[in-house]
């Protein structure tokens, strides 16, 4: 019966840390989503100061949700996404257009894709 219990106990925690897991990728991919659109917006007026403070608000809100991610997911692909959104406000600081709007949607897509990379899958199991 302890055996029972315990591996219930067990089960309730893994799928407990799933779901944590799940809720705080979907979270930072809404907020990229309302980054997205704030920041396209922002660039279309040339706004670099709003893009900026939106991106270091963002780059915020990476920083607490790398260490989750991180658990998941490779170390190369969760440093090119913090490189890409650092170069990203760099290039924002600077006004450099061109440059700037190629690295943003590049960490935009590296982002859309972890909710692939981090669903559970058969594959993901073994």
């Amino acid at each position: 019966m302890k055996r029972v219990i315990i591996t219930v106990i067990m089960l309730a925690l893994a799928v407990g840390f799933i779901v944590y897991h799940n809720t705080v990728v979907s979270k930072l991919d809404e907020r990229v989503d309302r980054t997205y659109d704030t920041v396209i917006g922002a660039f279309e007026q040339e706004d670099f100061e709003k893009i900026t403070a939106e991106l270091e608000s963002l780059e915020k809100e990476w920083d607490g949700a790398q260490s989750w991610i991180g658990m998941t997911l490779d170390t190369d692909m969760l440093e090119e996404i913090g490189i890409s959104l650092r170069q990203s406000i760099e290039y924002a600081k600077i006004a450099a257009k061109e440059d700037f709007i190629g690295e943003f949607v590049m960490f935009n897509q590296c982002v859309k894709h972890l909710t692939y990379y981090e669903r559970l899958t058969v594959e993901s199991l073994l």
